[in-house]
């Protein structure tokens, strides 16, 4: 299973319980949503004309806004995993009072429930994206996101084809039950997983930043891209309710039984993912790559404008379905990824408060509006299927102007915001792959300003797009070497051995990390003449390049290559020049140290590395001994915290080495005799492992004699509460801790007025 996973998934090892809990969860969880829709939808249609919908469409938007508040206080108060536990219990009892009820045919409880689920829909999948959050670090997220979503998926089919096969012999009331075990199901894995989550890796996962919406209208309404973004999603919002009306008031006439009518949204909720999954797959990167973000947002509108024609001639299931099918079809694959590039151009500092104020806000308010206009014009005016079609077409045309003029306004954003560098590397790397965002980052590279230039080779790293070759090989010649290197390492990355030739030549570069990267581009093209090439480096003159190419073959496991170059002669004989070319070959045989096999005689020459009198020698050695997990080391590398150019370097290799060294770092805390410049360091360095022990560790030591320490332990504490807020503290230490230090305050200060 492991193996498959990987091959299908890219799931490392130590992921797949937490991917497959999650995917299961997220399956479950989706199934779920998709019977109780069909079954909402079915019992309103039984008890109320489908013109009631306009009521419920106004109802829905206020009640929202008034949980959502609710919501965030109480979500404040408790975990995460106790809060979503919470929820889960809360929405079982839910629906079994709903199923008491339904069975004793309480009109009004119809209402409640058709707002109910609607609220079901954008709660749990929010706390589930949260949770998802929470169990994976950004760069596992990656590699799973589109494993867990394709359980999503799947619990769609799923959920629909329960509820039209199950439906005929159970009736529509009792599914609900179907749902108390999905949601039971649920709970189980929520406690499953969340045992699962690593403790090393749970301080790297920031809080989520709480979505202030205060002032945001005045900030959307000064930029005309936000504007523009703003009026585009609200109209998408408006059509799409326009459209749910006619489907409803067309399936009722053609569905007047219940649980017939209920099979039948079954039947179309499972087509419609399954539609929905074969334009995400087949279509929707194509599009976003070949044609760019304004081809994916003007599909939906199109394909909708001709939907709206067809019912308007013809207003029948046929064409009803089409044109549902042409909305949630189109708006949850194509339309949905071009959307979410349009938040790219936005500053990070910015983007979550004005997603927030446009998911939250403006989707209620627009959903609200719509379900107005049609209490009017279907309601009051009594307007035909046929007529409101007329009113969706007007919106549609509005809907295409928006869409095109903001094409254009995303592109120049776009390049603006590269310009500034204020385009977040993290999203930019999981979602772009659309043509004109591509152009944009390739001019970029093409440009003269260096500091944009470099901001574009950061953005595209682990983008897998041979477009930026051509810029890439262009910037081989730039007089920045730090430009020269980041080219190189993308070329390595996105090229193969037919570059060669233009490579090649940049082995000679002046610079030392420029020629070290012409190096690395050879081990990973091995071809004759590049074999040859690299022969000639290792038996060359030059001792920068002869490390470097021992360096790069034990990275690259090449034990032809290792074998004969790493003996004690020639690493003696490299050790023993002098220059800059070998002072640079030193930092290359001490980087190297950490893919040298165990039996290797590399490893002897680490602690002379880490004692030399270059920096960047120990620095790389402090790397490789902090990889391999050197423990002779850590006294060494712990003393160089006193020196203020290699703190960094020491702290993070420390960190490296994780929960074995819990307890070196323990004692030279405690060690009187230990430099205090050392010992403050170390409390960070514990709150960064992050594990229970190290916070045990940290709390044992609030008591420690000396108040600059104990400062150093105290912010270490607070840094962890503040960055992972399910952390379990040792609460009886700590206030007694604290009572002791009220105490000594109280009594100085009285000796002080004394």
């Amino acid at each position: 299973m492991q193996r498959l996973l990987k091959s299908l998934f890219n799931i490392q090892q130590g992921e797949a319980t937490r991917g497959l809990l999650m995917f299961a969860y997220a399956l479950l969880l989706l199934s779920a949503y998709l019977i109780l829709k069909p079954v909402r939808n079915s019992l309103f249609l039984e008890k109320f004309d489908a013109g009631q919908l306009t009521i419920m469409y106004m109802v829905i938007a206020i009640v929202a806004a008034g949980v959502a508040t609710g919501y965030t206080r109480l979500g404040k108060k408790l975990t995460l995993s106790r809060f979503i536990g919470a929820t889960n219990i809360f929405i079982i009892v839910n629906i079994c009072v709903f199923w008491w009820l339904m069975v004793r045919e309480v009109d009004w409880l119809v209402y409640v429930f058709y707002v109910w689920v609607s609220l079901f829909g954008i709660i749990t999948t929010s706390q589930f994206w949260l949770l998802s959050n929470h169990i994976f670090n950004t760069r596992e997220a990656k590699r799973l996101f589109p494993f867990i979503g394709a359980g999503a998926i799947t619990g769609g089919l799923m959920g629909s084809k329960l509820t039209s096969s199950l439906v005929g012999a159970i009736g529509t009331e009792n599914l609900l039950w179907v749902c108390v075990a999905f949601i039971i199901g649920c709970t189980a894995i929520l406690t499953a997983v969340w045992g699962k989550r690593q403790p090393s890796e749970t301080l790297r996962l920031k809080r989520s930043k709480e979505v202030d919406l205060s002032g945001m209208w005045g900030v959307i309404f000064k930029s005309k891209y936000l504007s523009l973004l703003s009026a585009f999603i609200a109209i998408t919002v408006m059509v799409a309710t326009f459209v749910d009306l006619q489907f409803n008031l067309v399936v009722q006439e053609a569905y007047p039984v219940k649980n017939e009518r209920t099979a039948f949204f079954g039947d179309f909720f499972f087509y419609l993912s399954l539609a929905s999954l074969a334009l995400q797959l087949l279509f929707s990167s194509r599009i976003l790559r070949n044609f760019g973000v304004g081809a994916a947002i003007l599909i939906l509108p199109a394909g909708l404008l001709l939907g709206s024609a067809a019912i308007f001639v013809w207003p029948a299931l046929w064409s009803a379905i089409m044109v549902k099918i042409s909305d949630g079809g189109f708006r949850y694959s194509i339309n949905k990824s071009g959307q979410e590039l349009l938040y790219m151009p936005i500053p990070s500092a910015l983007k979550d408060r004005v997603k927030g104020m446009m998911d939250v806000v403006g989707d209620r308010v627009a959903r609200g509006i719509a379900g107005a206009m049609l209490y009017v014009v279907f309601t009051l005016l009594g307007w035909k299927v046929a007529e409101i079609s007329f009113m969706s077409a007007s919106l549609i045309a509005v809907w295409i102007f928006l869409a095109v003029k903001l094409k254009k306004a995303y592109s120049l954003e776009f390049r603006e915001s590269i310009k500034k560098g204020s385009l977040d590397s993290e999203a930019i790397s999981v979602q772009i792959r659309e043509s004109s965002s591509i152009e944009a980052l390739g001019g970029a590279l093409s440009g003269t300003d260096t500091r944009q230039t470099l901001f574009a080779l950061e953005l595209i790293k682990d983008i897998e797009d041979t477009r930026f070759l051509e810029p890439l090989l262009g910037l081989t010649e730039h007089k920045d070497p730090r430009v020269r290197q980041s080219a190189l390492s993308e070329i390595i990355r996105l090229g193969d051995e037919s570059l060669s030739e233009k490579v090649i030549p940049l082995i000679n570069d002046p610079e030392p990390t420029v020629s070290a990267e012409a190096i690395s581009f050879l081990c990973a093209h091995t071809s004759d003449s590049n074999r040859a090439a690299f022969n000639q480096l290792l038996n060359g003159e030059n001792p920068a390049l002869q490390a470097s190419a021992i360096r790069c073959a034990l990275m690259n496991n090449d034990g032809s290559v290792i074998e004969d170059a790493l003996n004690r002669e020639r690493i003696e004989a490299l050790l023993s020049k002098e220059g800059e070319n070998a002072a640079q070959a030193k930092r290359e045989l001490a980087s190297a140290i950490r893919y040298a096999p165990p039996d290797s005689i590399l490893h002897e020459y680490l602690p002379k590395f880490l004692r030399d009198p270059d920096k960047i020698v120990i620095e790389k050695a402090m790397d490789s001994a902090s990889a391999l997990r050197k423990r002779e080391h850590v006294g060494r590398i712990i003393g160089y915290l006193a020196d203020r150019s290699l703190r960094p370097q020491a702290s993070a290799a420390l960190i490296n080495y994780g929960p074995a060294v819990l307890g070196t770092l323990r004692d030279y805390l405690v060690d009187a005799e230990v430099s205090l410049t050392v010992r403050r360091r170390i409390p960070r360095i514990l709150g960064s492992i992050g594990t229970e022990d190290a916070i045990s560790m940290l709390t044992s030591q609030l008591g420690i004699e000396d108040m600059s320490l104990r400062y150093e332990v105290v912010k270490a504490l607070n840094r962890i509460r503040r960055d992972v807020k399910e952390t379990r503290f040792e609460r009886e230490s700590i206030e007694a801790h604290l009572n002791n230090e009220v105490r000594e305050f109280y009594s100085r200060s009285r000796h002080l007025r004394a």
